[in-house]
């Protein structure tokens, strides 16, 4: 049966006049609601990548006239749950509750995020906790393939800077305090609401955030590209010698979504590696071969950069041989067209995401999010999804030959 999928509900929008948007996308059956405010307060707008970070850890841990225990209690006590959370553009503070405990508990939030105390007590207490997290990353041979990618492919930009254990060691709160200032303001940033939300609702979000409460002003907010490397093929061995294992990545600058040949480019990428069971590379080296328990490929998209990946964790000893059947896999896709069965449940997949990227109104609202915070909109998604009624296996064919070369690749392994 042919899954026909929905219309993508467009949110309604509306600005203040400091700048703050607010979309909503109401609806559901239940009275509960939840709202995302999202700055552009990540890692690329900060001096330092770490002091992105950490000025997002420390938001939620107190304010001016609330330690970090009363405000969570506060929080607990209406049944509500927050999120915090900084990608590299953007932080992002998600308030779940009852529509009916919306005006106790998000005026503690637009606190946190205007008035938040940064502590030094909690700067050390955070610092502690990242420390060991970053000594534990570095154990891991998929962070450090992935550093290593990161590195060779943005040199000289953010994205590339390594994070070192000084880095941790010598953040301070004055550094954090400037940050916030600079950073934290209302140009840019937005609100995704979405559940049964009532008329209080809005007037509580712009009661605490108006240009009176939240002030600031504008600030460029361009994301200029790096200059990605697009080598010949060359290979990286990143030697950590107490590793059975290993992390091979395969990468290569790739195309962004708004290209035209996107949707085939990632139909393409999904039937290669795209993380179900019937994709080439699930079935050739895991089911077939047994070479590892998982592999996939992926295009990894943001504001600016835009990169195709295959991963995979693997013993040291299948790394060249796993390499050698990724190879074998692109060239078929590149000779031959897509069975049409085999063409049929990859779509299918897909439109089953789909379906289930739309389930509901606060699932629908998360979508849309994702899509807003790497600047794109309702029509993206609705122009994806009607690709899949219109795709055919000359696209694969034709994007595969025009997209996948391994000779354009960067092919990095971390382990023994």
């Amino acid at each position: 049966m042919d899954l026909k999928l929905p219309k993508v509900p467009h949110a309604e929008s509306y600005q203040l006049s400091n700048g703050l948007t607010i979309r909503s996308l109401c609806g559901g059956n239940h009275d509960i609601i939840r709202v995302s405010l999202c700055i552009p307060a990540g890692m690329y707008y900060a001096p330092e990548r770490v002091v992105a970070s950490y000025t997002s850890g420390l938001i939620t841990k107190g304010t001016k006239s609330l330690k970090a225990e009363e405000w969570a209690k506060r929080i607990e006590y209406y049944g509500a749950y927050t999120q915090s959370f900084s990608t590299n553009h953007y932080k992002i503070i998600t308030i779940s509750c009852l529509t009916k405990h919306f005006a106790n508990v998000w005026p503690l939030v637009a606190e946190a995020i205007i008035e938040p105390a940064f502590d030094e007590g909690e700067l050390e207490l955070e610092r502690t906790k990242s420390i060991q997290a970053f000594k534990m990353q570095l154990m891991k041979t998929s962070f450090r393939a992935m550093r290593a990618t990161a590195e060779l492919h943005a040199e000289g930009t953010l994205y590339a800077k390594r994070i070192s254990l000084e880095d941790h060691q010598n953040i301070n709160i004055d550094q954090i305090r400037q940050f916030h200032s600079q950073a934290y303001l209302p140009n840019g940033s937005f609100i995704m609401l979405s559940g049964k939300p009532n008329d209080e609702v809005f007037r509580v979000i712009e009661n605490t955030l108006n240009e009176n409460s939240w002030k600031g002003v504008k600030r460029d907010l361009s994301l200029p590209k790096p200059v990605l490397n697009p080598s010949p093929k060359y290979r990286i061995h990143v030697p950590m010698e107490d590793k059975t294992q290993s992390t091979l990545v395969i990468t290569c600058p790739t195309i962004s979504p708004f290209d035209p040949d996107y949707n085939a480019w990632t139909l393409t990428v999904h039937i290669l590696g795209g993380g179900y069971l019937g994709s080439r590379l699930m079935q050739n080296i895991r089911e077939e071969k047994g070479l590892t328990y998982g592999i996939g490929a992926y295009c990894m998209d943001n504001p600016s950069f835009n990169s195709f990946l295959i991963q995979s964790d693997l013993n040291s000893d299948k790394v060249e041989e796993t390499i050698v059947e990724i190879g074998k896999e692109i060239d078929n896709l590149q000779k031959e067209l897509v069975p049409a069965d085999e063409f049929e449940q990859a779509i299918a997949v897909l439109k089953n995401q789909s379906l289930q990227s739309l389930d509901g109104t606060i699932t629908t609202a998360e979508s849309l999010l994702n899509l807003y915070i790497r600047n794109m909109d309702e029509d993206y998604l609705q122009r994806s999804f009607d690709y899949l009624s219109v795709a055919t296996p000359e696209d694969v064919l034709r994007c595969a030959n025009k997209y996948l070369n391994l000779d354009n690749c960067l092919i990095i392994d971390a382990g023994k």
